[in-house]
């Protein structure tokens, strides 16, 4: 039988090992199309994730070239900048980027890295596997095919595949590289083994710090189980070995990890570090065997399935059918040799199912979890992530599926290449992704023109906090190096958002995401941010909603100084004549930039809002009442309204070039004759109180008179009850069902009052207790008593509900109170005692 049948390849010992790498590598460039035509204008991968961890290759690069700490940055959070020692760095990657850099572009080499992080995997597994396939007899010969299999299951298994944003979660090539020496180190006791198992665990830990603790799970289960099964591992010998092995890892690891731990037993707030997630991030039971939803053919059918279970399940944990298969099948055919891989299998399934069952998006919290004996280990919670196990799941099982294969290749003695062929194939298809994720780099040319502006400054990027955006912004400063006010690092520390909490108008579009409408001081606000060294303020189109977008322009009232598809840009020290046109001077300092009111047209006492936005081309030097005048057909003032015009920042602490937005409340009086007025706007000076300039029409506002009715009516019950000379009762009408009790009075206004009085209406039971009760202004607080006319009859219906009262003999009463002051207006009747309280008695009710 030739070598071919017996799946060697022919040839020197690396003819088989190099052939693999290279379909690796072909198959990478398949599994990630088209990713390779678009190395130079597109970022690898899915999500925002992606956008901050280019920007932190760029970083660590331009702290080598300049000199300065990669743990500490002022082009995030500025002013104050940011430590980043608890950000996630992917020394491993950026390591391979460096290279990579020196023949390509940044972008370009960030592309191939990342698409080498499949191939390092896959290359890593296969040399791992064909060494344990090796040492089961009866299929050694198959161990290269089997390997490949192997390889190109981990190479693509698909929850990496889906973390095509988190480059050093992604990148385990060391994981197996550290089995398979630590395999042969127990297995021969060699120092050079020992020395390269612990450069790898080295490798695991600046990788990736998160990685280390899962792949320390893994390494030390397979230390022990070694150490159970094998008797030439238990010697003191092997132990020096291992421990030489640690010290060496631990040595080329303190580098890099002595700066972290030294800021975290420091800092403060160190319980920042933890953020715990496990209760939203474990895996669904069900999501194991759904295919990806960004399957090519299929996917749309299983994205009903992941739209019930938790946000994190863009990230499947799909093993495939055929994997799986052939993990069952080379399970029971490798026996023994692979029962420390079911073992692996089955600690890293039930760790990543997390604290509670979850299947099809339903969780079974009265199902114990062995996770939730682990979840308040300090190790366990910084790993935030349950499903992030899945990472190591697919280790064991593309062992086991390869034992499969080589059993399977060892029983049929076909072909190898056709076997192995097919099942490949049919393996890709099940991982595939098509077209695989990435995203389009373009920026705005404003970005392009700020690199070359000259000048140290910031500039601050709307929106700031939702999670996308800022990490986009961080990609941007690629570009421009400008530094900016916000930013993504992992675990932020509190301090970070001092100047962001300081200013009014940016904490509260941080906490809010919207401006809160009583910051009407718009120039002092940017003046913060330009006296911090910010020299724009960028509203982001693509990644802010239109409403916000709208409605924060409204608010800037500024002119943008550039404008495109992508952002509108406005300066932070904005100057009257090139960023705001006084549309109309009131005195020599101040005039409006714009006014407006809603709406058009209103009735007699109906409130409206006037939008004012004011501009101060000089100092003002005085302290300004804003008064409102309603200017008659002749042009006399029928109705004026003053108040001061900024509260909460008054003219006399104006400058120049200043920026205003107010808002004011205004009513027609209830009594102005019906008419259209011209509704004016002047100045009136506060120490003087003489008016100041000139007035400015900001609109024609037509009154409509309130309808009123003057009629007698003819109520069911007459009464002749008076409240504070202003008001009588004429009368009521009485309409009682099964719960409801419908009382319909008869006011007369007796003159017009200022007092704005609350209808009270009660039923006591014998002993005076109150058993129901409406308290409202007349017709539901929509026809106060200040409105009412001198004679006018005002007719209103108060419901009371009768549910919760028991059968039995009542006594409706009825009252006036001011709100304010909560004292009852004095009711008086002709021939009649004073009434207690001055609660006047209607009638009795009987339940």
């Amino acid at each position: 039988m030739d070598a071919v049948q017996h799946g060697r390849w022919r040839g020197s010992r690396w003819r088989a090992p190099l052939l693999a790498l290279a379909l690796y590598a072909l198959l990478v460039v398949v599994m990630t199309w088209p990713m390779a035509p678009r190395l130079n204008t597109h970022l690898f991968g899915r999500g925002s994730d992606a956008w901050s961890h280019f920007w932190i290759f760029w970083w660590v690069k331009d702290s080598l070239v300049q000199w300065h700490s990669p743990f500490f940055t002022d082009l995030l959070y500025y002013p104050a900048g940011v430590p980043l020692y608890t950000q996630n760095i992917a020394w491993a990657n950026i390591g391979l980027w460096l290279v990579l850099q020196l023949f390509m572009g940044e972008l370009a080499a960030y592309n191939v890295a990342f698409m080498l992080v499949y191939w390092l995997n896959a290359a890593a597994m296969f040399f791992l596997i064909r060494e344990l396939v090796r040492e089961d007899g009866r299929v050694a010969a198959y161990a290269s095919w089997a390997a490949f299999v192997g390889g190109l299951i981990y190479g693509f298994w698909p929850y990496i595949q889906r973390h095509s944003f988190h480059p050093n979660l992604s990148l385990t090539v060391a994981i197996p590289l550290a089995l398979l020496f630590l395999h042969r180190l127990l297995k021969n006791g060699r120092t050079p083994d020992a020395l390269l198992a612990g450069l790898f665990i080295a490798l695991i830990g600046i990788t990736r710090w998160q990685l280390l603790i899962m792949a320390a799970i893994l390494l030390g289960a397979f230390v022990l189980y070694e150490f159970v099964v094998s008797r030439a591992a238990r010697s003191w010998r092997m132990v020096g070995q291992l421990a030489l092995a640690g010290a060496f890892a631990g040595l080329l690891m303190l580098p890099f990890a002595a700066p972290v731990a030294v800021y975290q037993l420091t800092r403060d707030h160190p319980e920042d570090i933890f953020l715990d997630e496990q209760y939203d991030t474990q895996t669904d039971l069900l999501a194991y065997v759904l295919p990806s939803h960004a399957h090519p053919l299929w996917g749309e059918a299983m994205t009903p399935f992941y739209d019930v279970m938790p946000e994190n399940f863009s990230y499947t944990p799909f093993i495939g059918f055929v994997t799986l298969l052939l993990a069952l099948w080379g399970l029971a055919q490798g026996w023994p040799h692979t029962r420390f891989w079911l073992l692996a299998a089955l600690l890293f399934f039930v760790l990543a199912l997390g604290p509670e069952l979850q299947v099809n998006g339903r969780l079974y919290p009265a199902v114990p979890m062995p996770y939730s004996l682990f979840e308040n280990n300090p190790l366990i919670r910084l790993l935030r992530n349950p499903d992030r196990f899945n990472v190591l799941l697919g280790m064991p099982v593309a062992v086991l599926a390869a034992f499969g294969v080589a059993d399977l290749l060892r029983r049929l003695r076909w072909r190898p290449v056709l076997v192995v062929g097919a099942l490949s194939l049919l393996i890709l298809f099940e991982y595939s992704e098509y077209p695989f994720p990435s995203q389009d780099t373009a920026v705005s040319p404003f970005y392009t023109a700020l690199a070359d502006e000259p000048g140290d400054f910031g500039i601050v990027e709307l929106p700031i906090q939702p999670r996308g955006a800022d990490k986009q912004h961080m990609f941007y400063q690629t570009g421009h190096r400008k530094p900016i006010v916000g930013g993504h690092i992992s675990r932020i520390p509190r301090e970070a958002y001092d100047f962001i909490s300081q200013n009014a108008l940016l904490n509260s579009l941080v906490t809010t995401e919207q401006v809160d409408p009583a910051i009407s001081d718009v120039s002092r606000q940017l003046r913060d941010m330009a006296d911090a060294g910010f020299r724009y303020l960028v509203i982001d189109n693509l990644e802010i909603p239109p409403a916000y977008k709208e409605s924060m322009q409204a608010w800037l009232t500024i002119e943008p100084v550039y404008e495109d598809e992508r952002v509108v840009v406005y300066r932070t020290a904005p100057e009257s004549g090139r960023d705001f046109q006084i549309t109309q001077p009131l005195t020599t300092a101040v005039g409006l930039i714009y006014s407006g009111f809603i709406p058009p047209a209103q009735t007699q006492a109906a409130e409206f809002t006037v939008d004012v936005r004011w501009g101060a081309t000089a100092v003002p030097g005085k302290a300004y009442d804003v008064c409102f005048d309603w200017l008659d057909a002749d042009g006399r003032s029928a109705q004026q309204t003053c108040a001061p015009l900024s509260p909460s920042w008054p003219t006399a602490n104006w400058g120049a070039n200043e920026v205003v937005k107010t808002t004011h409340d205004l009513a027609a009086s209830p009594y102005l004759p019906g008419g259209t007025y011209t509704l004016t706007l002047s100045l009136r000076d506060q120490a003087s109180g003489l008016p100041d300039g000139q007035p400015a029409v900001i609109g024609r506002l037509p009154v409509q008179p309130q309808p009123r009715e003057f009629a007698l009516p003819t109520p069911e019950t007459e009464t002749a009850v008076q409240w504070a000379d202003a008001i009588r009762l004429l009368g009521f009408d009485l309409d009682q069902g099964e719960n409801t009790l419908d009382l319909t009075v008869y006011w007369q206004a007796l003159a017009r009052m200022d007092a704005d009085y609350t209808v009270f209406v009660h039923l006591l039971d014998a002993n005076g207790q109150l058993v129901a009760q409406n308290d409202a202004r007349p017709r539901r607080s929509a026809y106060p008593t200040a409105w009412w006319e001198a004679g006018e009859v005002v007719a209103d219906t108060i419901a009371l509900d009768l549910t919760a009262v028991p059968p039995g003999a009542y006594t409706l009463t009825i009252g006036l109170y001011e709100l304010a002051t909560g004292e009852r207006a004095t009711a008086v009747a002709p021939d009649q005692p004073a009434f207690p309280n001055n609660e006047v008695p209607l009638a009795t009710v009987v339940r």
